[in-house]
């Protein structure tokens, strides 16, 4: 099943027992498992993302998935090259994955962080309720899809952002865009 819920983003329920690999241009995936785990190989990175979790997908990274029992999912594509006006740097940001994860001991996470961990159970709410909406095809479930949206993109670029995650400090903006300007010319 395909929905283009508007032009910024798109939604795929898929069942993966196995999925190649590949990449995407200019676009954040985001999977949500809605029946049964699955096993995404993001780079060199292995994410085990269980049903009812997310796993973001950067732009331009290579990756593949694989589920032993087979997984329904539902797979949003976020179109960056529509929200490059409101956030410049977009398509140079890094989303972090599983860091709620008690598996990852080398990295100093989050896992007890309550505060972080509404907003990781807030950001998957708004996926089911862009995806709810998106089934149920009313003038009052697309104003609704619109602020969920909205809301998913600012909790995307302030709760979910690699940079201003690593720093337990507020980062100011000066230094972020600098930061941001620095990682673009890289690219």
């Amino acid at each position: 099943m395909f929905v283009e819920i508007n032009e910024t983003i798109s939604l795929k329920i898929k069942y993966i027992k196995r999925y190649p690999i590949h990449t995407h241009e200019n676009i954040t995936e985001i999977l949500l498992p809605i029946k049964g785990d699955l096993n995404v190989v993001i780079m060199h990175e292995h994410v085990y993302v269980k049903e009812g979790d997310f796993c973001f997908i950067n732009n331009k990274a290579l990756h593949s998935m694989q589920s032993v029992e087979g997984s329904t999912v539902a797979i949003f594509h976020i179109n960056l090259n529509l929200y490059q006006k409101k956030y410049p740097y977009i398509k140079n940001m890094f989303f972090r994955n599983n860091m709620y994860s008690t598996k990852n001991l080398e990295v100093n996470c989050d896992n007890f962080d309550y505060e972080k961990k509404e907003y990781k159970i807030m950001f998957r709410n708004k996926l089911i309720g862009i995806l709810l909406s998106s089934l149920y095809k009313t003038k009052l479930s697309h104003e609704i899809s619109s602020i969920y949206e909205k809301q998913l993109m600012e909790s995307m670029i302030h709760d979910f952002n690699w940079i201003q995650f690593l720093n337990s400090e507020h980062i100011p903006h000066d230094q972020l865009t600098r930061y941001h300007r620095v990682v673009k010319y890289i690219h």
